[in-house]
């Protein structure tokens, strides 16, 4: 199991509605959650290494979640995001994959699957950097 006491979970979204509900499922956990339904504010958490990892939708009230993606690829090649979307196109989640997220989540979230998913990435953060190291050597 995951000590959840030293993990910080990040979510963003512009849908304040899945904003809570994804707040309270990690809280009830024990995790510390970061809410912000603009990137830009999770994004000053990020770079303040105050994150263990990141659920971001695709959809946030100042950007897109492509773009915050980006940025924090631009930053760190490995650090563990998951996309949640309300946006079935195929395009934008090949995007979202090609810059190495570890799962895609469409709307309406199984957050049993969220919560599974978290819990994989924050045991062990070097074993998920390495494989995630080796999916993206895979790709280039």
């Amino acid at each position: 199991m995951v000590d959840a006491m030293d993990k910080t979970i990040g979510i963003t979204d512009a849908d304040s509605k899945w904003l809570t509900k994804l707040r309270r499922a990690f809280e009830r956990l024990g995790f510390s959650v970061i809410t912000a339904e603009n990137g830009s504010d999770l994004l000053v958490a990020f770079r303040n290494s105050a994150l263990s990892i990141l659920i971001a939708d695709t959809q946030l009230k100042d950007m897109r979640g492509v773009e915050l993606i980006s940025t924090i690829r631009e930053l760190d090649s490995t650090f563990p995001i998951v996309v949640t979307t309300s946006d079935y196109s195929d395009d934008l989640e090949i995007a979202c994959r090609k810059l190495g997220i570890v799962f895609y989540a469409r709307k309406p979230l199984n957050f049993e699957i969220i919560r599974w998913i978290v819990a994989r990435h924050l045991r062990s953060p070097q074993a998920n950097r390495e494989i995630v190291a080796a999916k993206n050597a895979e790709r280039n």
